[in-house]
């Protein structure tokens, strides 16, 4: 699906629908509709970057609790 991101942009740029970018590249309106949305806010099309799960969490803005 990854590989599909940049074609997707460039139909919506060159003024198709999501609805037609949907038929032609046989993939769910939502997922186009998801990915556009992200590059429109974003400006890019990878994968968001996950948070690395061993970060200090804060609860409540006072205290911390470190994942092992």
């Amino acid at each position: 699906m990854a590989k599909m991101r940049p074609a997707m942009i460039k139909l919506r740029e060159k003024g198709l629908s999501i609805r037609k970018i949907s038929e032609l590249l046989d993939v769910p309106v939502t997922t186009i509709s998801d990915h556009i949305k992200r590059y429109e806010e974003t400006g890019r099309h990878e994968n968001k970057q996950k948070e690395d799960p061993k970060k200090v969490l804060e609860i409540g803005g006072t205290s911390s609790v470190r994942r092992e």
